[in-house]
């Protein structure tokens, strides 16, 4: 949940939900992403295949699922600023996981 920032006071304090957008609108935009993404942290440290990426959408506790691009595993602090970093240049919504993660 985001806050509307407006030019009057009463949207200054109203809650409203940010837009739903999709992640990758393309295919050459997630294919950019997944590349990137490989060349900054290391191939070993990017999830493609669904099948290896599916433990990393769903929650313990409130389930869920659904599909993901890629999986960004980095292996250092650094690593994880420079996937996040890419996500952004990419203009690609991020869904961090902090369970479920073995740290």
């Amino acid at each position: 949940v985001g806050f509307a920032v407006g030019r009057d006071d009463l949207a200054l304090n109203k809650r409203v939900m940010p837009v739903p957008r999709t992640c990758c609108e393309s295919d050459a935009k997630a294919d950019a992403l997944v590349a990137a993404l490989k060349e900054k942290l290391g191939a070993s440290c990017v999830i493609t295949d669904a099948n290896q990426g599916s433990p990393f959408t769903v929650g313990a506790r409130i389930g869920g699922g659904g599909q993901t691009v890629a999986v960004a595993c980095p292996e250092t602090l650094q690593g994880a600023i420079d996937a996040m970093q890419l996500c952004v240049d990419h203009g690609v919504a991020v869904l961090p996981q902090g369970a479920n993660t073995g740290l």
